[in-house]
């Protein structure tokens, strides 16, 4: 994990002393270990998972992906021909410019300043977010945390990290209480993780499953909601309890850290 952090560390900074095309060669140096990296990309998607997360980094994270990782590493733009439309501050180049509206206003230079500051700025709320939670998973993983984790289904209460989590609050056999049911009275199976259809079938008695093409957004967003509860009853300690996927393969379990298994 070392090895992850300090390349972070350096690229962030090579970065942040460059201009002109070579600034976005240098953020795209960045974003490789983001996007190809698996240990920086599962951060990513938790983060995706969690937007209410105070210092949540998703939203920078796909504007860079977007606006210059997806034209200059996928569509395989030159940055020189790239950069002029947002950066460059060479006058000669003025002509060859494709600024829109905004250069109506304003000159190429004072645009090319405009968006590296926010590029960078994206850049600068990246990267400590990154160092953290990788340093806590480095933690984590070395101390070896019991997570106390158990559900008491009566009353919708499930407990991790001695904290209570109340999964019910005012009424009975929400869909995050059923499906957290479930998946405790079925827990020793947990690892290989929980169809969809299987839950609906078994756990909510919902049999015209494959018959509903919006089945599965039932059961997404119960997810959805357990995954915040979990996070925010545990101040962003537990951003990522459950595993979840939508697609041909609709799946969820509890991330197999927290069972200490």
């Amino acid at each position: 994990m070392d090895d992850l952090i300090n390349e972070l560390n350096r690229r962030h900074q090579l970065t942040l002393s460059k201009f002109s095309p070579e600034f976005l060669f240098e953020l795209c140096n960045y974003l490789d270990l983001l996007v190809l990296d698996s240990r920086a990309q599962k951060h990513i998607i938790q983060e995706q998972q969690n937007p209410n997360h105070p210092q949540n980094i998703y939203k920078q994270y796909q504007e860079l992906y977007t606006k210059v990782y997806e034209p200059i590493r996928i569509q395989k733009v030159d940055p020189k021909q790239y950069f002029p439309k947002f950066y460059y501050l060479d006058d000669q180049n003025k002509e060859s410019t494709n600024l829109g509206l905004l250069a109506l206003f304003f000159s190429p230079g004072v645009i090319a300043v405009y968006q590296r500051n926010r590029y960078r700025n994206c850049l600068d709320d990246i990267n400590p977010r990154m160092i953290t939670l990788l340093t806590n998973e480095k933690i984590f993983a070395g101390n070896k945390i019991s997570y106390e984790l158990s559900f008491n289904a009566d009353r919708g209460i499930l407990s991790i990290l001695g904290q209570p989590v109340n999964i019910i609050v005012r009424k009975r056999d929400t869909n995050e209480h059923k499906l957290l049911k479930y998946i405790f009275a079925n827990l020793d199976r947990n690892e290989q993780g929980f169809d969809f259809q299987e839950i609906a079938e078994k756990g909510f008695n919902h049999l015209g499953y494959l018959l509903d093409p919006d089945s599965s957004k039932r059961y997404y967003s119960a997810c959805e909601e357990i995954q915040q509860k979990v996070a925010s009853g545990t101040k962003y300690q537990v951003p990522d309890f459950l595993d979840f996927h939508s697609g041909d393969r609709a799946w969820v379990r509890i991330n197999p850290k927290y069972t200490n298994k």
